[in-house]
């Protein structure tokens, strides 16, 4: 520990198989909302500590659980905090499996994935190797773009898109024209558009990431946008902030804003800032932005699909599948950046890659929930509503219960179903 006084040396730390550091600061970051940890502090070096010893002890404490258990499959809903992050390594180190079952992108739909040493970092909403051989070669056509478009508009205009954390309540989608009026935007200019991460909530979870940490990609993409007014700079607030600060109770001001002011002071006048409650949908964002800027945000998959070049800083995702721009270094990803007026859209062929990988991850990856439905309810907590369907007697006859457990049975990473496929 003597020697840990970058947020490197600390995401390097492991113990008994499991990667300590990297559960240590992400437990930190969560509790405190902090999006970096300077190391080189004593008093968060010495708070730094008091987490890594907690990651320690479980991972002890997890290795020693999985050793008399000896479970074929250990099943998660949330693996990246102290302890579950700590129990996942050690499942994995003891050669068992390991599945996560998240909250797809609207009420009522389950998103599963299987886990093993070869694709820990990789976010539960990505399609594996196999199941993206599988897609591209599926036939295509205009018919099925239509259903994903509808599916996308649909979502974000009754408000249900990611509505477990209610990112699209209460918002409204408008055309170009009305965009840049609402947002003062230059209507001779092209425009980019930052979306935001939440600094502080699963930081270190899926991949690399260019810069470090979500907050250090912010504030240096605010750095090249204060220097480029060739351009219209929109820096768009991530909206689950409403909603996680009403359940953590925080009422202070968004780190977001707090790093903007650090990073630029006051706000150039080709740049604009959309907070999170702000009223226009994310939706009619696409028919008015050239340029789509996030680490690994669903947003960048969207985008693609609408021929927007989306500029990646981090793996984990839909990188390096064909539609995307993924710089290798930070250096490389600021030097496209101060010439960003110039990368010119996707080309048909990127546009359908995009397309193809956005509905496997929306219509065919997902499991609609029958014999115990949920949803989150319209409030300021998005609050669980969670209840079963009297008309079904018999759950382990109900069709989700049995595509579950025929994936479950399986030895495929992703559970997809494909048009004319079984699962």
């Amino acid at each position: 520990m003597d020697a840990v006084t970058t947020l490197d040396d600390a995401l390097a730390l492991t113990h008994a198989g499991c990667a300590v550091g990297k559960y240590a600061l992400s437990t930190l970051m969560r509790r405190t909302r902090r999006g970096d940890i300077p190391l080189d502090d004593p008093a968060t070096a010495a708070e730094f500590r008091a987490y890594a010893r907690r990651s320690v002890a479980t991972a002890e404490a997890q290795t020693r659980l999985i050793a008399a258990a000896r479970p074929d499959l250990v099943c998660f809903y949330d693996r990246g905090y102290t302890p579950d992050g700590e129990l996942f390594d050690a499942a994995l180190a003891a050669g068992a499996g390991a599945t996560t079952l998240n909250a797809a992108h609207r009420s009522g739909l389950l998103m599963l994935k299987r886990y093993h040493s070869g694709n820990r970092d990789q976010h539960p909403a990505s399609l594996s190797a196999e199941s993206w051989e599988a897609v591209k070669a599926m036939p295509w056509s205009e018919a099925r773009w239509r259903e994903l478009h509808d599916e996308l508009a649909d979502a974000y205009r009754s408000g249900t898109w990611y509505d477990e954390v209610g990112t699209q309540r209460d918002r409204e989608i408008l055309d170009r024209d009305r965009v840049f009026e609402a947002l003062g935007l230059d209507p001779a200019k092209k425009t980019a558009v930052v979306f935001a991460h939440l600094f502080w909530d699963a930081t270190f979870f899926w991949g690399r990431d260019l810069f470090g940490t979500y907050e250090a990609w912010f504030k240096a993409v605010a750095a090249v946008a204060a220097r480029n007014p060739q351009l219209n700079w929109v820096f768009k607030i991530h909206p689950a902030n409403l909603v996680k600060s009403r359940r953590d109770g925080y009422a202070g001001e968004p780190s977001e804003f707090v790093a903007l002011r650090e990073a630029l002071g006051e706000l150039p006048p080709h740049i604009k800032l959309m907070p999170a409650d702000h009223p226009v949908s994310t939706f009619s964002l696409f028919d008015a932005m050239d340029y789509c800027l996030t680490v690994r945000g669903t947003v960048g998959l969207e985008a693609a699909c609408f021929a927007i070049p989306t500029i990646t800083a981090g793996t984990g995702r839909y990188d390096r599948k064909g539609f995307t721009v993924d710089p290798e270094t930070p250096e490389e990803y600021l030097t496209l950046l101060d010439r960003l007026d110039a990368l010119a859209p996707l080309a048909p062929a990127q546009t359908e890659l995009a397309r193809r990988y956005a509905w496997a991850l929306l219509r065919a990856r997902p499991v609609a929930t029958r014999c115990v439905r949920f949803r989150y309810e319209a409030d300021g907590a998005a609050s669980l509503t969670v209840e079963q369907d009297p008309e079904i007697d018999d759950i382990l006859a109900s069709p989700d219960v049995r595509a579950i457990a025929a994936w479950l049975e399986s030895d495929a990473e992703d559970r997809l179903a494909l048009p004319g496929a079984d699962g």
